[in-house]
């Protein structure tokens, strides 16, 4: 005999969240998600990026916690990239899917952990994407598996597992408005910095840094993460949200250099549309899924619920860990990965990386341009984490060497949109001595000038 409460809790949450809807839009999406990630990689392999990211550089900077990962020995790296692209191929036509598809995640996940100076928002995203997708069932139509097994097909699936992929679409366009909601970009300052590089725009040079311009992408950004994802989900203004999403994305793919995350974000906006966009689009008969017969809250079902609901839990918290650091994680990098804070920073450095050998009193400059690839040190000039990791690197060389402990002191001269250059890191601090923590830094120096000054 099922109490009253339990009957509420079944009602509210079993037949809604676990009737069945149309399978189209995510197996769409599983197709379309494949080919971007396996195209990813292909870009990875052609252009040489492996040997000059993962095997050349004599160190890789790490997350913390991550110092474990390292780069396969030999061939190996090339190995993993080549087995990616055939992964990413059989999860798009879901052949041996459930395989396939947690060991594209497993492999996804190992290449974004290998290297932090390379972390970019899409790759994170194209990383939860895959975990997500591999934990679902949009394999049981228009697969290989089905033409394989006839009778795993299915022309539904849950409607939580579309509404899970839905929100980690979601999380991007959120965070990314409302992380806008600052000084620096809705003073337009930052679209300006972005911009002031003429040469790259050809089509409007010089017109690019034009107040009407740098306020329009300025004010036009901000509205377009704010409102994309409820007009998306709003039937009236779906078309019309739908059509500046596209225009948005292809915008952005001319103007930045962020590889595929504007395709991928375009072939991601597709879901939400109906779920059975592609019959319409295609105009094949469309056929209601029925209700759920089975309106009890299983305990599969609960575990399933207690699952996503843990998973979305964390998605929404972690970005906000963020306010638990002081100052401006765009100054102080504290709290800015894995929260979706995109385009909010121009930062200019100038690094000047003095060792004192302790034993001898031996001092000399050790430019990082010596050490690093162009990327990592172009990273590094932003990013205080990483100059702790690479003045641990240095000490650690320096004694494997047979030289005495290694003091590295740090002169950074940074501007943060267009501000005037001040001090990033305590000039007197020894950085090779200051132990690595999730807790806040007390040798990066606050961001003092609250105003933007670029002369604009």
């Amino acid at each position: 005999m099922i109490d009253q409460p339990q009957q509420k809790l079944n009602r509210a949450f079993s037949p809604w969240w676990f009737d069945p809807v149309p399978i189209d839009s995510l197996v769409a999406f599983r197709v379309f998600f494949g080919i971007m990630a396996g195209l990813d990689c292909i870009w990875f392999l052609q252009q040489g990026w492996i040997a000059t990211t993962f095997l050349e550089p004599p160190m890789l900077f790490k997350y913390y916690g991550f110092g474990w990962v390292h780069p396969w020995p030999g061939m190996g790296m090339y190995v993993h990239f080549t087995a990616l692209v055939i992964l990413a191929a059989c999860v798009s036509v879901g052949l041996f899917y459930r395989v396939t598809a947690v060991a594209l995640a497993m492999g996804l996940i190992y290449v974004f952990l290998l290297e932090k100076a390379i972390y970019l928002n899409h790759m994170y995203l194209i990383c939860l994407i895959s975990g997500i997708l591999a934990a679902i069932s949009c394999h049981r139509a228009f697969s290989l598996d089905v033409w394989r097994r006839p009778a795993m097909f299915s022309d539904t699936i849950p409607r939580w597992c579309l509404w899970l992929v839905r929100f980690q679409v979601a999380l991007p366009y959120v965070f990314g408005g409302i992380a806008k909601l600052n000084l620096d970009w809705l003073s337009g300052n930052t679209m300006f910095m972005f911009f002031v590089d003429d040469g790259k725009y050809p089509v409007l040079g010089s017109g690019m840094t034009s107040e009407p311009v740098v306020l329009f992408f300025t004010y036009g950004g901000l509205l377009f993460d704010l409102l994309v994802v409820p007009c998306l989900l709003w039937r009236k203004t779906r078309a019309v949200a739908f059509v500046c999403a596209f225009a948005f994305h292809l915008m952005n793919s001319q103007l930045f250099q962020i590889g595929i995350f504007p395709w991928l974000m375009i072939g991601a906006t597709t879901i939400f549309l109906p779920p059975d966009w592609p019959r319409r689009f295609l105009q094949v008969p469309v056929i209601a899924p029925s209700r759920s017969s089975e309106s009890l809250l299983t305990a599969q079902k609960k575990r399933t619920l207690l699952l996503a609901a843990v998973y979305v839990a964390i998605q929404l918290v972690f970005p906000l860990r963020q306010f638990l650091y002081p100052g401006d994680p765009n100054w102080t990098d504290e709290g800015q990965a894995f929260s979706w804070r995109m385009m909010l920073r121009a930062k200019l450095a100038r690094v000047e990386v003095m060792a004192v050998d302790s034993r001898t009193g031996r001092r000399g400059p050790m430019p990082p341009e010596n050490f690093l690839n162009p990327r990592q040190v172009r990273n590094l000039s932003r990013s205080p984490d990483l100059m702790l990791q690479f003045s641990h690197y240095l000490a650690r060389e320096h004694q494997r060497l047979g030289g005495g402990p290694l003091q590295v002191y740090w002169h950074v001269e940074c501007s943060l949109n267009g501000r005037r250059p001040q001090l990033l890191i305590d000039p007197s601090v020894d950085l090779a001595a200051q132990p690595r923590s999730l807790w806040p830094a007390a040798w990066i120096l606050p961001l003092q000038a609250s105003s933007v000054l670029a002369d604009r």
